[in-house]
Protein backbone atom coordinates (compact mmCIF):
# COMPACT_ATOMS: atom_id res chain seq x y z
CA UNK A 1 0.00 0.00 0.00
CA UNK A 2 1.58 3.41 -0.91
CA UNK A 3 0.17 6.75 0.11
CA UNK A 4 -0.59 9.30 -2.42
CA UNK A 5 -0.37 12.94 -1.25
CA UNK A 6 -3.61 15.02 -1.60
CA UNK A 7 -4.13 16.23 -5.24
CA UNK A 8 -5.87 19.43 -3.91
CA UNK A 9 -4.16 22.19 -2.33
CA UNK A 10 -5.83 22.10 0.71
CA UNK A 11 -4.37 26.47 1.25
CA UNK A 12 -6.13 27.20 -2.10
CA UNK A 13 -9.56 24.77 -1.51
CA UNK A 14 -11.47 25.30 0.85
CA UNK A 15 -15.39 24.17 0.78
CA UNK A 16 -17.77 25.48 3.59
CA UNK A 17 -18.84 22.80 5.87
CA UNK A 18 -21.81 21.57 4.89
CA UNK A 19 -21.56 21.98 1.54
CA UNK A 20 -21.64 18.35 0.52
CA UNK A 21 -25.32 18.22 0.36
CA UNK A 22 -25.40 15.76 3.88
CA UNK A 23 -24.59 16.71 6.97
CA UNK A 24 -21.57 17.50 8.05
CA UNK A 25 -21.08 14.07 9.76
CA UNK A 26 -21.76 12.16 6.49
CA UNK A 27 -19.98 10.01 4.31
CA UNK A 28 -18.98 11.99 0.89
CA UNK A 29 -17.70 9.65 -1.80
CA UNK A 30 -16.23 10.35 -5.00
CA UNK A 31 -15.53 8.60 -8.40
CA UNK A 32 -13.92 10.22 -11.19
CA UNK A 33 -14.16 7.85 -14.80
CA UNK A 34 -15.18 7.60 -18.13
CA UNK A 35 -18.81 6.20 -18.26
CA UNK A 36 -17.51 3.23 -20.38
CA UNK A 37 -18.13 -0.41 -19.28
CA UNK A 38 -14.63 -0.97 -18.56
CA UNK A 39 -14.15 1.52 -15.76
CA UNK A 40 -17.00 -0.76 -14.25
CA UNK A 41 -19.77 2.09 -13.17
CA UNK A 42 -22.52 -0.67 -13.34
CA UNK A 43 -20.42 -2.35 -10.76
CA UNK A 44 -19.79 1.13 -8.60
CA UNK A 45 -23.59 1.99 -8.58
CA UNK A 46 -24.61 -1.34 -7.61
CA UNK A 47 -22.04 -1.46 -4.99
CA UNK A 48 -23.29 1.69 -3.93
CA UNK A 49 -26.91 0.82 -3.82
CA UNK A 50 -26.74 -2.15 -1.59
CA UNK A 51 -24.63 -0.95 0.80
CA UNK A 52 -26.41 1.99 1.55
CA UNK A 53 -30.21 3.32 2.32
CA UNK A 54 -31.51 6.27 1.00
CA UNK A 55 -31.63 7.47 4.27
CA UNK A 56 -28.13 7.00 5.03
CA UNK A 57 -26.32 9.87 5.31
CA UNK A 58 -24.07 9.02 2.53
CA UNK A 59 -23.66 10.96 -1.25
CA UNK A 60 -21.87 9.39 -4.04
CA UNK A 61 -20.37 11.94 -6.45
CA UNK A 62 -19.70 11.42 -9.72
CA UNK A 63 -16.89 13.55 -12.00
CA UNK A 64 -17.35 11.64 -15.41
CA UNK A 65 -18.45 11.91 -19.38
CA UNK A 66 -19.55 9.59 -21.77
CA UNK A 67 -17.00 9.56 -24.74
CA UNK A 68 -17.87 9.72 -27.99
CA UNK A 69 -17.31 6.58 -29.17
CA UNK A 70 -19.28 5.01 -26.43
CA UNK A 71 -23.26 3.98 -28.27
CA UNK A 72 -26.38 5.13 -26.85
CA UNK A 73 -27.17 9.04 -25.23
CA UNK A 74 -24.34 10.97 -24.19
CA UNK A 75 -26.30 12.26 -21.10
CA UNK A 76 -24.52 10.73 -17.91
CA UNK A 77 -28.00 11.64 -15.99
CA UNK A 78 -30.19 9.50 -18.43
CA UNK A 79 -27.73 6.85 -18.19
CA UNK A 80 -27.99 6.77 -14.61
CA UNK A 81 -31.31 6.70 -14.27
CA UNK A 82 -31.99 4.13 -16.57
CA UNK A 83 -29.59 1.91 -14.75
CA UNK A 84 -31.53 3.00 -11.86
CA UNK A 85 -34.64 2.18 -13.29
CA UNK A 86 -33.55 -1.51 -14.08
CA UNK A 87 -33.51 -4.69 -11.81
CA UNK A 88 -30.49 -6.43 -10.26
CA UNK A 89 -31.18 -9.28 -13.27
CA UNK A 90 -32.25 -6.78 -16.13
CA UNK A 91 -28.77 -5.26 -14.96
CA UNK A 92 -26.79 -8.68 -15.32
CA UNK A 93 -28.45 -9.05 -18.97
CA UNK A 94 -28.10 -4.82 -19.75
CA UNK A 95 -24.23 -5.52 -19.31
CA UNK A 96 -24.18 -8.86 -21.22
CA UNK A 97 -26.05 -7.44 -24.23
Amino acid sequence: IVAMPEAIDVNLFRPKDGESGRGSSGLSLLSVFKWEHRKGWDVLLNAYWAAFAPDDNVVLRLRTFVPSWEVGPSNVTLRLERHAAMTSPERLAAWRA
